[in-house]
């Protein structure tokens, strides 16, 4: 599989997959894809980003994975009653960060979308039965869910994350996270590229029907770096 690297902009490089460059041509959306409390997104380099996607494309879509990331605090350890307030205190963050990045730019084609309205599209709970119906039936998904989780969640604990109970926890953030892959087209009701700032393999796998052997129709995966 062939990665082709394109400079959107001065301060932006992508990296591209062949089979995603008909998606990529089109220029319909890109959606950005943001997790909470991510020290990644600053407002300087999310202010970059937004720039160079905005300018290459039709409509700009940042998704903020925020109600889903209870389940990763819940993996912690806290209570649901405080899972629920560290996602409402870290929404706020960085929901904010993004609104003074986009407000800067001065873009009306970047929008900012919660988890919640992805979840509410009917489509959705069809996408998650299909991520939870491979996460049984396919050991090679039940694999990477695995290892991906585990490499997640060891970023926030002092021990690795090798309980069970933890896995079993957070591995609900991914799965929900995954199951955008599969309905994001009708949801925007358009072809879109999903870019995320580094490489995501299991969301690549899928969209390029790794394990299924079939590719999702009109998305595409495209990994970004921005230079500042």
């Amino acid at each position: 599989m062939l990665n082709i690297t394109h400079q959107l902009t001065d301060f932006l490089n992508t990296l591209i997959y062949d089979r995603d460059l008909i998606v990529f041509e089109k220029k319909r959306l890109a959606l950005i894809g943001i997790s909470l409390n991510n020290s990644y997104f600053t407002e300087s380099k999310l202010t970059t980003i937004l720039t160079g996607f905005s300018h290459h494309f039709e409509q700009v879509k940042v998704v903020l994975a925020d109600s889903i990331a209870i389940h990763n605090y819940k993996a912690l350890g806290y209570s649901n009653g405080k899972a629920q307030k560290k996602v409402k205190k870290h929404t706020n963050q960085m929901s904010n960060r993004i609104i003074r990045s986009m407000n800067c730019i001065k873009q009306e084609n970047i929008s900012l979308i919660f988890w919640q309205e992805i979840e509410a599209f009917p489509g959705y709970a069809d996408g998650l039965s299909k991520v939870c119906w491979l996460y049984e039936n396919n050991s090679d998904f039940l694999a990477d869910v695995h290892t991906t989780t585990i490499k997640v969640m060891n970023k926030h604990m002092t021990e690795p994350a090798q309980k069970w109970s933890i896995l079993q926890e957070a591995k609900w953030y991914l799965l929900k996270e995954l199951a955008l892959a599969y309905c994001a087209p009708d949801f925007f009701s358009t072809s879109l590229l999903t870019c995320y700032y580094q490489d995501f393999p299991i969301y690549r796998k899928m969209l390029h029907g790794h394990y299924t052997g079939i590719p999702v129709k009109n998305h595409g995966f495209l990994a970004y770096e921005a230079l500042v």
